[in-house]
Order: C-alpha cells, then sequence, then structure tokens
C-alpha cells in the first residue's frame, strides 16, 4: 500500500524497498534494497525498498521506495554474476524516543551490498546519457539487471546504504545544496541518485530503520519539534526520506516492516498496541506509514515476496500465507501484499524486472527464474520482480 509522497518520492531501491517495503512501510527503504537497507540485513524490494536490517529482497518500505525497502549476513566477498562497471522470546518492546550521537557501525561482515541507481554519481540516466544501463554501477560494482528505472549494482564487499531526500540538517536538492552529494552524511560516499533520493553508502554495518512515527506513537513536525526525536533512544538520525526520518543504530539487527504479524492480525483491528504485530522476541521501533517496523536481535536475510518460486499466490493458490516463504524460511507476516520471510543465514538479495542481459519475463524468457544472475536463487516474485538471492 502506498501513500502519497511530498517532493521527496520513494526511491527506486526504495520502491522495490517499498515494494518490499509495502516490506524498509509504504513510504519509501528497502532500498530494497530496501534493498537497500543496511548491512546488518538485507531486504529487496520490487521497486526499491532499503529498510530492513538484513538482507532482503522484495518489497519494503523504507520511506525510499516500494522496498522496503525490508535485511541478514553473509560472509563479505566478490560475486561472479553479472558485469563490472567502469565508471529472541520475550514479547516485543518499544524503545523511548531519541537520537544518537553515533554514525559508524560495528565491524561484522555481512554481505554484499545492493544499490538501486537511476542516475550515476555524476548525474547520468540511462539510456539518455550512457549506451549501457550498467554504466550506471559505480565503479567494481557490478550490475545484476534493472529494476524498474534502477539498474541493480552489486558492491565487492558489505557496506550499509542509505536512501535520503533530506540531510539532517533538512536540507534537500536542489532547493538548498549545490549537490546532490552534500545530503549524504559527513563520510559516506555518496553513489548516485534513486528518484527523488540522494543513495550514500557506509563501510560501517550498521542497522537503518525509517519511521513517519516514533514507538510512542509521535510523528514529526506534529508532536516533536525534530525529526531526529523519531529516533529511537541510541539510534543517530541520518536525515529523512519522503515522510521517513531515517535513523542508524552501530548494531546489526534484522529490521521487518510488517502491517500483520505471522498470525494475520492488523492493528488497530484486531490488536491494541501496533507493537503487537512484531514478531515474539522482536523490539517495536516505531510505524512507517501502516507498517510496523520491528527490529530481531540479529541480523538476518529478509525478503518480501508476492508469490513463491513455484509461482503460488495467497490465498488464491495457497491456504496458509507461510506457503509463499521458501523451505528453510520463516514467516514473520506480511506488509500490503507482500509476504515477509526471514532466514538465519545472510546473503545479497536484488530484486529484478529484467536481467542483466536486458531480458523481461515473460516476454524474453519462459520461466522468471531466469532474471536472476547466474548462479542465483530464485526466490520468488515481488509485483513485476523476480527476487533472487546471492549463493
Amino acid at each position: 500500500m502506498l501513500i502519497p509522497a511530498r517532493r521527496s518520492l520513494l526511491a527506486p531501491g526504495l520502491l522495490a524497498l517499498s515494494l518490499a517495503l509495502s516490506a524498509c512501510g509504504d513510504d519509501g527503504a528497502s532500498a530494497s534494497a530496501t534493498e537497500g537497507g543496511s548491512a546488518g540485513g538485507t531486504e529487496a524490494s520490487a521497486g526499491t525498498d532499503a529498510t530492513s536490517g538484513t538482507t532482503s529482497a522484495g518489497s519494503d518500505t523504507a520511506g525510499s521506495g516500494e522496498t522496503t525497502g525490508m535485511m541478514g549476513t553473509t560472509s563479505a566477498g566478490t560475486t561472479s554474476a553479472g558485469t563490472t562497471s567502469d565508471s529472541e522470546t520475550s514479547d516485543s518492546g518499544t524503545s523511548d524516543s531519541g537520537t544518537g550521537d553515533a554514525t559508524t557501525g560495528g565491524d561484522d561482515l555481512g554481505p554484499p551490498a545492493v544499490a538501486y541507481l537511476t542516475r550515476s554519481a555524476k548525474g547520468e540516466t540511462w539510456p539518455e546519457d550512457v549506451a549501457e544501463e550498467a554504466a550506471i554501477c559505480p565503479a567494481g560494482w557490478a550490475y545484476l539487471g534493472g529494476s524498474s528505472f534502477n539498474a541493480v549494482c552489486l558492491a565487492d564487499g558489505p557496506r550499509t546504504l542509505a536512501y535520503l531526500t533530506r540531510s539532517a540538517d533538512g536540507e534537500t536538492w536542489p532547493e538548498d545544496v549545490a549537490e546532490e552529494a552534500e545530503i549524504c552524511p559527513a563520510g559516506w560516499e555518496y553513489l548516485g541518485g534513486s528518484s527523488y533520493s540522494a543513495v550514500c553508502a557506509s563501510p560501517e554495518a550498521m542497522s537503518l530503520a525509517y519511521l513517519t512515527r516514533s514507538a510512542t506513537g509521535e510523528v514529526w513536525p506534529e508532536d516533536v519539534a525534530e525529526e531526529a526525536e523519531i529516533c529511537p533512544a541510541g539510534w543517530a538520525y541520518l536525515g529523512g526520506s519522503s515522510f521517513n526520518a531515517v535513523c542508524a543504530s552501530a548494531q546489526e539487527r534484522a529490521i521487518a516492516t510488517l502491517t500483520r504479524s505471522a498470525a494475520g492480525e492488523v492493528w488497530p483491528d484486531d490488536v491494541a498496541e501496533e507493537s503487537a504485530i512484531c514478531p515474539a522476541g522482536w523490539e517495536y521501533l516505531g510505524g512507517s506509514s501502516f507498517n510496523a517496523v520491528c527490529a530481531g536481535v540479529e541480523a538476518r536475510t529478509i525478503a518480501a515476496l508476492t508469490r513463491s518460486a513455484a509461482g503460488e499466490v495467497w490465498p488464491d493458490d495457497v491456504a496458509e500465507e507461510s506457503a509463499i516463504c521458501g523451505e528453510g524460511w520463516e514467516h514473520l507476516g506480511g506488509s500490503s501484499f507482500t509476504t515477509v520471510c526471514a532466514e538465519a543465514d545472510r546473503r545479497a538479495l536484488a530484486s529484478l524486472t529484467r536481467s542483466a542481459a536486458g531480458e523481461t519475463w515473460p516476454e524474453d524468457v519462459a520461466e522468471e527464474a531466469a532474471i536472476c544472475p547466474a548462479g542465483w536463487e530464485y526466490l520468488g516474485g515481488a509485483s513485476f520482480n523476480a527476487v533472487c538471492a546471492a549463493p
């Protein structure tokens, strides 16, 4: 479920995230990527999402995309897939809102980062400025394919990716700063842009949460004077993404955005507190659009899927939503039309509408799995995307 966005629409990565965030809320990171998301977890989304703290792919809303954003861990390393571009057992609880003072994370190595980019760090777009979409990827990153208007790029190692439409000082581009790179936090690398978002990378491992309301239900600017106050206590405020505050924790944790629990409960219809939507043992961080944002104890891989690897959808083809998750994956609940699944192994996830060769399904290939890079596992689909997991 998407909500109208301000000038800062969900970033593509976040859109995938949003779709995924739909596992990063419906406001916009996962990046991914939320793919976009955090090094602590990964989430892939049909558009671009970057809001989970584990590796996830599918659709999540991390404030930047339909990905939501919504991620796990894998040992760092490079993958040969694609082409390289030149250029928990207690009840869920709540956390007092506050601001953190640290923007650096832990040292544990997670999976390689996946970024969703509509424009390069030089401002180039495809096909207007470059002949090959792969040229949008940063130098040294592998081109995996495309997701809607985004090039999907794989780093040579773990990164934490943030999709931001405004800086921690409230500046937007091009209204307040001359270069979009200035939206990124100090010390973060500017990779390019995704829709209205700047895509920023840190080599430090962190968890990111995209929040429109705090764990106590406060929203900005109606209830608090500073957007940073939406962040949980001890979390650093990085800036904003559409209606979301983007918050970072040095502790790597899985982040899931859920509109319904694993038991199918929604808030406020079935439960009195939104925190009850979170899985047992997960911490309730606040909300993003219609979603509860939940943090696990450890980093995991999180995928948001609208259909299984066998092409089944719920409730049309299977009686239980959990059947959409692959074997070995835990069903955490749902986010809009997606099923949110978690795996203990940390892997890079990518949601792709086209392969690195430009093929789409069903126009060019008989099986959606053929959209995934060579050697990657096809987990299922999210909206128009194939959701793929690195080996």
